[in-house]
C-alpha cells in the first residue's frame, strides 16, 4: 500500500499506520491550510496568564484583549491590557494599547482609554503615545501574533517573521528530515528551520542548527496540535492546543492553548503561558464595529516609516483634531505649546457643555417630583 488517500488513514486508524508517504503528507498539510481558509474573518477576546520561573521566584503576568481580522478587507484590530498599574498620578492610563491594521499600514495607540483619560492638551501628552506605520513594525514591537498562538502559522521565537505551515513544508520536501509519521494519534512531521544553517541573526535569539516538530491533528481538520522548536542548546519551546471548539460545515478553533519554554539539557522550565479564547465570532458574524479605531483629539500622531528619499533619523509628526484627521504636520515635538490654546477652547466648551448637561438634568428631575407631588394631591 504504497500511496493512501488521507480518508485510508482515518479507517486504518493511527495505530496500524507507523509511517505514512509523502503524498499523505502533502494531504494533511493542504488540508490544514483548507480548514484555515474557511475562516476568513474572526472576533475574539483573548485571556493570556504567564508565569516566569526565575530561581525560586515565580513572577505573573496577565494579557487581555480583543483580537478580530477580515481577510476579505485586509484588516485587523487588537485592543487590550496587560498586568500593572491601570493610571498614574495624573489619572493617564497605562499598560494599554489598540492596534488597526488596515492592508499593509498600521495605527498604534498605546495608554488610552476612551472613558476614563483626562483630555488631551498638545503641549501635554502624559503618556499617550500614538504611531502609524507598516504592519510589522507595529506588531513586532509589542510582539503580538495571535495568529502564531492559536497555530494557524508558526514561528520559532518572537522575532521570526510568521510562516505559513503548507508553504514551508511543501517547499519540494527540502527542508523535512522526517515524516510524516503517526505519533500518538497525530501525523508528526520533522523539518528544519528555514535558516538552519546560518549563523545567529540576533545576539540573544540564533537559528542555527533549529529544528522544529509539527504535530496536525485529523480529528480537527489537520490542525496543529502542537508545534515544538528545539535548539542545539538543548532549549525548547512548545505550544500546544489543549481544547478545539467546534463551529460546524469543518470549521474548528483552538480555544485553549499553553505555550511552554524549557532551557537547558536538563529542560528546566522558564516559562509557562495560558491562553484562553471566549466570546468568539467567525465569519459573517464578525461586525465593522470591531474594526473602528481612531486617534483621540490633540494627539501627537509619529508616522514610523521613514522615506527612502528623505533623511534617516526623521519621522513626520501631525497634531491630530476632531474627525480623526490632521490639523497640523510638525517639525518637532516643541511646536505643540504654539497649538494649547485650541485645546483650552475645546476643553472650555467642553466644561461649557457638562455643565448645560448637569443642569438640563437637574432640572428635569425637578419637574418629574413637581409633578409626583401634584399627583398625590
Amino acid at each position: 500500500m504504497k500511496y493512501l488517500t488521507l480518508s485510508a488513514v482515518l479507517l486504518l486508524g493511527a495505530s496500524s499506520l507507523p509511517v505514512l508517504s509523502q503524498e499523505i503528507g502533502s494531504d494533511v498539510w493542504e488540508r490544514h491550510q483548507a480548514t484555515i481558509g474557511q475562516v476568513y474573518a474572526l472576533s475574539a477576546t483573548f485571556e493570556h496568564n504567564g508565569e516566569v520561573f526565575n530561581g525560586k521566584k515565580v513572577e505573573k503576568a496577565y494579557r487581555g484583549f480583543r483580537w478580530a481580522f477580515d481577510e476579505s478587507t485586509m484588516r485587523e484590530r487588537q485592543s487590550g491590557w496587560v498586568s500593572g498599574p491601570k493610571f498614574d498620578s495624573d489619572g493617564f492610563a497605562l499598560n494599554r494599547y489598540d492596534i488597526f491594521v488596515d492592508r499593509n499600514t498600521g495605527s498604534g495607540l498605546l495608554n488610552w482609554d476612551w472613558n476614563e483619560s483626562p483630555p488631551l492638551v498638545p503641549n501635554h501628552q502624559g503618556t499617550v503615545r500614538a504611531h502609524y506605520g507598516k504592519r510589522d513594525s507595529l506588531l513586532r514591537g509589542q510582539a503580538l501574533y495571535p495568529e502564531c498562538w492559536i497555530l494557524f502559522k508558526v514561528q520559532a521565537n518572537h522575532i521570526d517573521p510568521p510562516r505559513n505551515v503548507r508553504d514551508f513544508l511543501s517547499d519540494s520536501g527540502r527542508n523535512i528530515i522526517s515524516g510524516p509519521s503517526v505519533d500518538g494519534g497525530l501525523v508528526k512531521v520533522v523539518a528544519r528551520h528555514p535558516q538552519f544553517h546560518t549563523e545567529n541573526q540576533h545576539p540573544a535569539i540564533g537559528y542555527k542548527g533549529c529544528v522544529e516538530e509539527y504535530y496536525f491533528d485529523l480529528d480537527h481538520g489537520s490542525l496543529l496540535r502542537k508545534f515544538l522548536v528545539k535548539n542545539p542548546d538543548g532549549s525548547n519551546f512548545e505550544t500546544e492546543v489543549t481544547a478545539f471548539e467546534d463551529f460546524g460545515d469543518g470549521i474548528f478553533l483552538p480555544t485553549e492553548i499553553t505555550h511552554t519554554s524549557r532551557i537547558g539539557k536538563n529542560q528546566l522550565v522558564s516559562s509557562l503561558n495560558r491562553f484562553t479564547l471566549s466570546d468568539i465570532q467567525i465569519n459573517e458574524n464578525v461586525s465593522d464595529d470591531e474594526f473602528e479605531f481612531r486617534f483621540p483629539e490633540n494627539c501627537l500622531v509619529v508616522n514610523t516609516d521613514i522615506p527612502e528619499d528623505g533623511p534617516q533619523d526623521r519621522y513626520e509628526m501631525f497634531l491630530w483634531g476632531p474627525n480623526n484627521k490632521p490639523i497640523a504636520q510638525l517639525a518637532s515635538a516643541v511646536e505643540l505649546a504654539n497649538y494649547d490654546h485650541l485645546a483650552k477652547r475645546t476643553l472650555v466648551a467642553t466644561k461649557g457643555n457638562f455643565y448645560a448637561r448637569s443642569m438640563l438634568i437637574v432640572l428635569s428631575i425637578g419637574i418629574i417630583l413637581l409633578l409626583w407631588k401634584l399627583r398625590r394631591t
